[in-house]
């Protein structure tokens, strides 16, 4: 694979790259309603051409701020 190609892998957001609404919500199984939530609670989207992009280190950001932490249960 070149450098300058990056290929799809589920669940991967890079911090330097600019995603379309469509391709996050597919990335992170994010249904519309989870991404209309995302929106209304501060995640940053910047429009260009009729066409919604996001920066991954925006998305980053919002999942550290407002996700839940998660400790792994002892057994």
């Amino acid at each position: 694979m070149s450098k300058d190609k990056v290929s799809f892998v589920p669940g991967a957001i890079l911090a330097d790259a600019m995603y379309t609404m469509t391709e996050l919500c597919s990335r992170l199984s994010w249904s519309v309603n989870t991404l209309s939530l995302a929106l209304d609670k501060g995640l940053r989207f910047y429009r260009f051409a009729d066409v919604t992009y996001v920066f991954g280190s925006d998305v980053m950001r919002f999942i550290k701020e407002c996700g839940e932490s998660v400790k792994e249960v002892e057994q």
